[in-house]
């Protein structure tokens, strides 16, 4: 049970850093880009509630609820995340400099994401609970 639950954070994570690196690469921009600074903001801020739940995390149930708002979250994001990325196919080839900061910010932010899921919710593994979440946010179910 262990070895498939960390197989499942192994995935959770990979999922995660492959949503992050969409949105870093269709992060960068003017005004042109304000619907990228807007979806960006909007990660950022599903990653800070999501670590804000999880590290007030008591038990598995608590824990569950994190990721589970959390994949909600992601689950609403990612169709945004590719549209914009077929909108504005260069930013994926040489972003503009305007939006460096805010990069660099939701950078930071997905890997404390990705970090605290790999630490915190490998506390509550054996949780049914748990397990049922990290399964529906593996499936995007």
């Amino acid at each position: 049970m262990e070895g498939k639950m960390k197989n499942r954070m192994m995935t959770m994570v990979v999922i995660a850093i492959v949503l992050a690196a969409a949105v870093v690469m269709m992060s960068c921009g003017g005004e042109k880009y304000a619907d990228v600074k807007k979806l960006m903001a909007e990660g950022i801020a599903a990653n800070d509630a999501f670590l804000k739940a999880i590290n007030a995390a008591a038990d598995g149930k608590a824990a569950a609820a994190a990721l589970t708002a959390y994949a909600q979250s992601m689950k609403t994001l990612s169709p945004q995340i590719e549209g914009l990325d077929k909108k504005y196919p260069e930013l994926g080839k040489n972003p503009p400099k305007e939006l460096e900061e805010l990069s660099t910010k939701f950078e930071k932010s997905s890997m404390d994401t990705l970090q605290a899921i790999m630490t915190k919710m490998s506390a509550f593994a054996g949780d049914p609970e748990v397990a049922k979440a990290m399964e529906a946010f593996e499936t995007g179910k």
